[in-house]
């Protein structure tokens, strides 16, 4: 959550990724004392549904920070060309 709240601030990541970041945030707070209340045990079965949002989160957010820098320079430099015109 803390990630998804610095994404925000600083708007370093689409909405979309902060909104599933803060999702997965509140999901990882509540898993354990559910898992506790199934169970009376910690280290229950993980779902696969968590193990997938978390890597299409964490591949996501990869692509955006390779990406992203490539895209402010290529508007930086499209931008003289446009004012001299």
């Amino acid at each position: 959550m803390a990630i998804s709240l610095l994404a925000v601030l600083s708007r370093t990541l689409p909405w979309t990724l902060v909104w599933l970041g803060f999702a997965m945030g509140g999901y990882h707070l509540v898993e354990t004392p559910i898992q506790l209340a199934i169970n009376q045990r910690a280290n229950g079965v993980k779902g696969p549904i968590d193990v997938l949002i978390s890597l299409v989160w964490v591949g996501a957010v990869a692509l955006v920070l390779l990406i992203k820098p490539i895209w402010g320079v290529q508007a930086r430099a499209s931008m003289p060309a446009r004012a001299a015109s």
